[in-house]
């Protein structure tokens, strides 16, 4: 296969605090009723390829929560393929997770091969982008942790047109 010169990044899932919301004297400037947080838990990716890839996804855990209902997990999902990959760990303050479909491994800065923390239902050499659009979804079971999931991916041709 021929593939693209550069890699394609897409966030995925991330949360953006809202407050404290101050102006430039310092000054907060809250309009009550206001939203605290905003969660993005979704995104469109397109593969611009010709041919099925496997991406990789990179979780990164980014400031100190305390569970708020004991359930942690991260759940990825692609809507257009129907895949669906529940890893069941606890991603630590800090940590960053690599989900490398491709190579079929899940690696954590902390704890090295976690691969073994995914689902029994779930493998990890179905999930793949295919041809075109892709609605992807990506969420963090713990709503009390600040998550980013990030997908990465290189568009791949099977035949080069002169």
């Amino acid at each position: 296969y021929f593939h693209d010169f550069e890699n394609t990044g897409v966030e995925i899932s991330k949360r953006e605090d809202k407050f404290p919301n101050i102006n430039e004297d310092g000054e907060w400037k809250i309009q009550l009723p206001a939203i605290a947080t905003v969660r993005t838990s979704e995104a469109a990716v397109t593969n611009f390829g010709d041919v099925e890839i496997r991406p990789v996804i990179y979780i990164h855990n980014n400031a100190p929560a305390k569970a708020l209902s004991g359930e942690y997990g991260i759940v990825i999902s692609n809507n257009t393929t129907g895949s669906v990959i529940r890893i069941d760990y606890d991603v630590a303050d800090g940590e960053a997770v690599t989900v490398d479909f491709n190579r079929r491994k899940i690696t954590s800065d902390i704890n090295g091969d976690i691969t073994n923390w995914i689902s029994d239902d779930a493998a990890l050499g179905d999930f793949v982008l295919a041809v075109g659009r892709n609605e992807l979804a990506a969420v963090n079971l713990d709503a009390a942790a600040d998550i980013t999931m990030t997908v990465e991916y290189t568009n791949s041709y099977a035949m080069a047109v002169i």
